[in-house]
């Protein structure tokens, strides 16, 4: 005996569908739009880009095509609508009339390539037809929740045409250029605070934003400098970027070098910084970052500790280590401050370090001479035989002391 699965019961079963082939079962199925439209969308991923919506890995795309007009006979032979000239109509340039008519392209493409391509209706234009779209994807759903990232890449003054009262659950928000602060009326409160917010061109007025100040993670990445001959403007950014209580920090910012770093950290100095704080400054390749560490310690003081690390303490419970380091993630070079618990650097072993890494070009050349002086006796007791061994030894020495100049270690 066979059984039907009632309809009720589709609900659990559309939500944790592949969004995608549940929008194409619901389009092919229209009884089912009412358990559709109830039951919570769940996406990976979502994207809005110029007339193009991406949802997961499939993308719907509107575009202006235009495509030559041939008549038929019929046309040919009644042109009055388009050709004839009524009273009181001038025709400028002669009689001359475009072989090209304008249409509206809908692409449906997938994570391999393949598009399924429809022209839509003459008469409709391109901002109904995304209306029309987007109300069919995201429009009167009862929620949206997108477990991986949001993105929005968009054009300055470009029309967003959502549906009314859409309301979307994210987690990681990456607004690009657009404006984080326009795309909130959309956010679902029930997602505040943000795991992650990425974005481009941060004004000082956003730093300032609640929901910029309570997410767990923020990427800012902006390479052009508009604003950066405003000197009012530049000062105005980084006294809000100080600022900032948030914990974890990442910044991809040309001019963020190492003069803004000793005044955040002269900052941090002066008003505290919470413990878990880690705000990481990219740099690249060919930027020595313990060279970098130095020169603030020289400005600034401190002592080092292991790693290359400098030591700065903020009270009598934190302190700071400004080191250079990788990115697990995605291996990014970053300057990195971490706000740790105070740890007694009294010890002899602290000391030493600290002695190490202060004086290690006069220890390497006493390391070297050494070495030379110890060869010149092995050589004397041991012949022609020491030279292999003495010149390996030498080669590993000079090799160690070359590749830790490369990697900005001294």
């Amino acid at each position: 005996m066979s059984f039907t699965l009632a309809y009720p019961a589709m609900g659990p079963i559309l939500e944790f569908m592949e969004a995608n082939k549940r929008i194409h079962l619901t389009f092919r199925c229209p009884s089912l739009d009412a358990i559709d439209k109830s039951t919570p969308l769940r996406l990976d991923f979502l994207e809005f880009r110029t007339n193009c919506i991406q949802i997961n890995k499939m993308s719907y795309q509107l575009n202006h095509c235009e495509q030559k007009y041939e008549e038929n006979q019929s046309q040919k032979e009644d042109k009055s609508s388009r050709e004839a000239l009524a009273p009181g109509e001038i025709q400028i340039g002669g009689n001359k009339f475009s072989n090209f008519r304008k249409f509206v392209e809908f692409r449906i493409g997938n994570e391999f390539g393949d598009e399924r391509v429809r022209r839509l209706p003459e008469n409709l234009e391109i901002h109904m037809a995304l209306k029309k779209l987007f109300g069919f994807l995201l429009g009167s759903r009862q929620a949206i929740k997108v477990s991986k990232e949001m993105v929005f890449d968009l054009e300055q003054e470009y029309i967003l045409r959502l549906p009314e009262n859409l309301k979307i659950c994210v987690k990681t928000l990456n607004t690009k250029k657009t404006d984080f602060e326009e795309i909130l009326p959309i956010l679902d409160p029930s997602c505040l605070p943000l795991e992650t917010l990425k974005l481009e061109n941060a004004q000082p007025h956003n730093l300032q934003n609640s929901v910029f100040q309570t997410a767990r993670n923020v990427e800012i990445i902006r390479d052009d400098v508009e604003w950066e001959e405003d000197e009012s403007q530049v000062e105005k950014w980084h006294s809000e970027f100080q600022k900032l209580p948030n914990k974890n920090i990442f910044m991809d910012f040309r001019f963020y070098g190492q003069e803004r770093i000793v005044d955040l950290i002269k900052f941090w100095m002066e008003n505290g910084k919470e413990i878990g704080t880690c705000w990481n400054f990219r740099r690249r390749y060919w930027e020595k970052l313990n060279r970098e560490v130095k020169r603030i310690k020289n400005e600034i003081g401190g002592t080092y500790g292991r790693g290359h690390s400098l030591i700065l303490p903020l009270n009598d419970d934190s302190e700071l280590m400004v080191v250079g380091a990788k990115l697990p993630e995605n291996q990014l070079r970053v300057l990195q401050l971490l706000v740790q618990p105070k740890v007694d650097r009294s010890t002899c072993t602290h000391k030493i370090i600290n002695q190490i890494y202060s004086y290690w070009l006069f220890y390497s050349f006493l390391t070297i001479l050494a070495l030379m002086c110890g060869s010149i006796v092995f050589c004397r007791i041991m012949g022609p035989n020491a030279i292999p061994l003495v010149v390996g030894l030498f080669t590993i020495s000079f090799t160690f002391l070359w590749l830790s100049k490369l990697e900005g270690f001294f």
